[in-house]
């Protein structure tokens, strides 16, 4: 249940309640965690130009692959409990209970309506390096309860919520400072993260870093050995010609045990557009993967590679990524 705290301030301008609009974003993400539980996490945008939105209700359907009756039904809500005008919050919705039988999970939203407004008076920052994350007053005024929201990101583009974190840090006195770390137990294959903050009566601007300690899943049974971009005659190169034909390759050592995906994706240095993408599913008795492809634009752009099982869940650390330029 969320608690919407009444605040006395200058005069907002809201939308119109029929003009609020609340989404949610595309891709979310399903996957299994290590005590068997089916976890479902992604974002909730809040679209409207001018009003808060508050008390959004989740409901998430888990289903096996034999009905179409969910197994289970949960109620839930963002991590944000209220999303400024044009901005977003991160959402995790756990299964009642772990088992394999869950196939898929269905998000949506039932219900929201408009807040009570929480003004900017809370900046966040983050090292990328130490993870180490600040949270100071610039309202000049006390805070209580103050909350910080972490969504941790793959390199998928658009990124995926692969774990929402909250921590709960108390009270904060005016012009205070509270400090805490978000890399103790990072997601492996996480690459960013966007952090928010609020109290019961002030918010902050979201804050997005790129991550840079990135840890290894240990025992690893399946993983990727080799990255690597070929030219017709089987030499390895970074440097191509527009519209040169290459073939894009990868080593592979595989679990007999698993199915395994890969996905291949290429996009610019600079920027998240992906302008080639490729999956594949991949069994024992191979260990190289390769596909064909032609660059049509000149540029720096890079190559990564991931490997999946068919739950969508990471089973290896991704590959090394190549950096390539294109004349």
């Amino acid at each position: 249940m969320i608690l919407l705290v009444p605040v006395s301030i200058h005069a907002q301008t809201y939308d119109t309640p029929s003009t609020l609009v609340v989404q949610m974003a595309s891709p979310t993400y399903q996957y299994t965690d290590v005590n068997g539980y089916t976890i479902v996490t992604g974002m909730i945008y809040n679209e409207s130009e001018l009003s808060y939105v508050g008390n959004v209700v989740l409901l998430v359907k888990f289903y096996d692959d034999t009905s179409n009756t969910p197994l289970y039904r949960v109620i839930s809500s963002p991590s944000l409990q209220v999303i400024p005008p044009k901005s977003s919050s991160p959402f995790s919705v756990q299964s009642p209970e772990p088992g394999i039988r869950i196939a898929d999970a269905i998000p949506s939203i039932l219900t929201f309506e408009q807040a009570n407004p929480k003004p900017l008076g809370l900046h966040i920052d983050m090292n990328p390096v130490t993870g180490n994350v600040t949270v100071s007053d610039v309202a000049h005024a006390p805070h209580t309860n103050v909350t910080i929201h972490v969504a941790y990101r793959d390199v998928f583009e658009p990124p995926r919520v692969l774990r929402a974190d909250t921590y709960v840090l108390g009270d904060m006195g005016m012009d205070g400072t509270l400090f805490t770390n978000v890399y103790g137990n990072i997601p492996y294959n996480a690459r960013s993260v966007a952090i928010y903050a609020e109290s019961d009566v002030f918010s902050s601007v979201s804050v997005q870093k790129r991550i840079f300690n990135v840890a290894s899943p240990p025992n690893l049974a399946s993983y990727i050995t080799d990255v690597w971009i070929k030219d017709d005659n089987d030499t390895r190169t970074v440097l191509l010609d527009v519209y040169q034909n290459v073939t894009l390759g990868t080593g592979l050592h595989l679990d007999a045990n698993n199915t395994h995906w890969l996905y291949l994706q290429i996009k610019p240095k600079v920027g998240s557009t992906i302008v080639f993408s490729e999956s594949t599913q991949v069994q024992l008795p191979i260990t190289e993967i390769s596909v064909p492809w032609s660059p049509s634009y000149v540029g720096d752009y890079i190559m990564e590679v991931f490997l999946r099982n068919n739950l969508n869940t990471p089973i290896s650390v991704p590959g090394p990524i190549v950096l390539f330029a294109v004349e």
